[in-house]
Order: structure tokens, then C-alpha cells, then sequence
């Protein structure tokens, strides 16, 4: 609980002051779970097989999301950090933000989560 409370108050900082992160997706994650201790690997590929694997409907504040904005045959491209009600932290295409999973564009790419707190 504490490395959650770690990850999701990291999160919030970030947010405050977006212009202060330049990073892909990846490296977000991989610095945001950095800051509360949690040594990540780089890539989505390699994100995408630590922890375990998990339901939308089982998403806590921490889990990482995982998304295919690509139609590759259900391969990992992008990935975020949910933060709560069906909403996740990711460095999109315009930054930093938070991503409505609900949203019409999220919705029908999800993958997974991975559980690795």
C-alpha cells in the first residue's frame, strides 16, 4: 500500500508541472515507479511482462495499463499508470495527461493491466 501511495502521489507531481517530464510512455512509467523505489525495464515490451497480469476490472491506483494503438495482433504499444476511477497518467502524443479510459478512442484498445506493486 505504501509503494502505491509512492507511485500515485509521483503521478501528481508530474501532473502539476507536465512541461517538467519529457519522456515517452515507457519512461514515464519507468521514472514515476522509480521515484517510490520500483526498478522498472525500459520498453513496453519488457513492462508488459513484469507483475501479473490482470482484468480492467480489477485495476487499483498503481497497476500499469497496458493499450495496442496499433492493431498488432494484441501487442503491447502503449502503456500508462491507472490512477483511479477508470482513469490512467500517460505521455501521449500531445504530453502529459490524464486519459479518460472510457474514453472513445481508450476504450476499444485496451489490452491489460499488470499488477507489480
Amino acid at each position: 500500500m505504501q509503494k502505491q501511495k509512492q507511485v500515485y502521489t509521483a503521478v501528481q507531481q508530474a501532473l502539476a508541472d507536465p512541461s517538467s517530464v519529457s519522456l515517452d510512455a515507457s519512461g514515464f512509467v519507468q521514472y514515476i515507479f522509480g521515484k517510490a523505489g520500483v526498478q522498472l525495464p525500459r520498453t513496453i515490451a519488457e513492462q508488459a511482462q513484469v507483475g501479473t497480469m490482470i482484468a480492467r476490472s480489477q485495476l487499483e491506483t498503481g497497476d500499469l495499463v497496458f493499450y495496442n494503438l496499433y492493431g498488432q495482433n494484441g501487442t503491447a504499444t502503449f502503456d500508462g499508470i491507472y490512477i483511479g476511477n477508470q482513469q490512467f497518467a500517460a505521455v501521449t502524443s500531445h504530453g502529459l495527461m490524464t486519459v479518460n479510459m472510457n474514453d472513445s478512442y481508450w476504450s476499444n484498445k485496451f489490452l491489460y493491466g499488470r499488477r507489480v506493486l
